[in-house]
């Protein structure tokens, strides 16, 4: 008979606590920094004020849309294909973003319609005109037809810039991710595709030129959480070089005033090529500056929920805003005589239009949240019914 090797297995105690591995630190700077973000939009969206008081406030805040490309960046998690990563945009953006402008066409256009201010063709070319950006439409003669409608629509270039960025951004991300070499590399190709394309006399639509641009900002925000940069503990730290970047996003910003600036899918400015290059500037100090700012915020309790609430249904208010806005003033027969960049006075009646306008689409959210909940229990009783029945 062969000897039998005896293995002993080391005994393991089952009251003495295991190693787990510490989850990553919860972000809640970033919820609270949308919502500043998204409430900011809205403002410069609907108030009425001085053009000196707006464009010092566009200073100040002036890296504010780069910041939600900022954050798409930062939440990438690596693991999946890029396929994967692109059905999953497309289900969470793509879509939703399909109906909201469907249902809003649908609105306002039967509104424009039924008073009419526009036609069903007026209505069409609208459409085209938000899709596809002014500039591009307007040399192929596809001119806005319905301002009101335009406005409504307007802020949908976020999206489709969102949307075109990801697709470049999802296929060079990893690879920029394994050495600073590859991300220089990448990031100074994809930015010189932006400057080749401002000297076109043609102007392609802006989800075509200032995507890369905009790829490379999402590359940073990768970056930075490939490296941990808002992972230091220390308070002071945080404030010294949240201080610094932010002195830094001024000296840009005031050394090339004008320049640098998203709007309406556009990066504006008279500084040409170096257009991209000032936004990305502006993107990697402002965000980091105003992230580290917010997280000092989250401290104070009420505010964070109110700002958190904000920013986790950014994308609602987003869509939904300038629909609203339109119709209380319609009821209100409110039309101010001057648009936020350019007005000579302060219309003290907008701000009132602000405050109805993040009321009502508020309460749409809250009614919406319910629905869904009531939706899933009543599927979940349901599906709970018919394993008894099967049982």
């Amino acid at each position: 008979m062969e000897n039998s090797q005896i293995i002993e297995k080391p005994v393991v105690n089952e009251d003495t606590p295991q190693s787990i591995p510490s989850k990553p630190r919860r972000m809640e700077e970033q919820d609270v920094a949308k919502g500043i973000a998204i409430f900011l939009v809205m403002a410069l969206h609907i108030l009425v004020v001085h053009k000196a008081a707006y464009q010092v406030l566009a200073l100040l805040a002036g890296f504010i849309m780069a910041l939600f490309f900022f954050l798409s960046g930062l939440n990438y998690k690596p693991g999946k294909t890029y396929k994967e990563n692109i059905i999953k945009r497309i289900k969470q953006i793509l879509i939703p973003f399909l109906i909201y402008v469907l249902i809003i066409t649908i609105i306002v256009g039967s509104y424009l319609m039924i008073t009419g201010q526009s036609s069903f063709l007026d209505i069409l070319k609208t459409l085209g005109n938000c899709l596809l950006g002014s500039q591009f439409s307007n040399q192929i003669g596809l001119k806005s037809g319905s301002m009101p409608l335009h406005w409504c629509l307007m802020i949908i270039w976020f999206i489709i810039m969102l949307l075109s960025a990801t697709f470049i951004f999802y296929g060079v991300v990893d690879l920029c991710l394994k050495s600073l070499y590859s991300f220089i590399s990448i990031s100074i190709l994809l930015l010189s595709i932006t400057i080749l394309l401002g000297y076109l006399n043609f102007s392609l639509p802006f989800y075509l030129r200032e995507a890369p641009t905009i790829t490379v900002i999402m590359l940073f925000g990768a970056l930075f959480k490939k490296y941990k940069i808002f992972e230091n503990p220390s308070k002071m730290w945080v404030i010294i070089n949240s201080l610094v970047a932010y002195g830094l996003y001024l000296f840009v910003a005031i050394l090339f005033r004008g320049g640098g600036f998203i709007m309406g899918g556009r990066l504006l400015g008279s500084f040409g090529p170096l257009e991209g290059l000032i936004t990305i500037v502006y993107a990697i100090f402002g965000s980091y500056s105003f992230l580290n700012f917010c997280r000092l915020l989250t401290h104070v309790k009420g505010l964070k929920f109110i700002l958190t609430y904000l920013g986790n249904n950014s994308v609602y208010y987003l869509l939904l805003h300038q629909m609203v806005k339109f119709f209380v003033q319609e009821i209100m027969n409110y039309h101010p005589s001057g648009m936020m960049m350019s007005s000579e006075v302060t219309e003290g009646l907008s701000f009132l239009v602000l405050f109805i306008t993040i009321v009502i689409v508020t309460l749409y959210i809250i009614l919406i949240t319910f629905l869904k909940k009531k939706l899933k229990e009543m599927k979940s009783t349901k599906g709970a019914k018919e394993n008894e029945s099967i049982k």
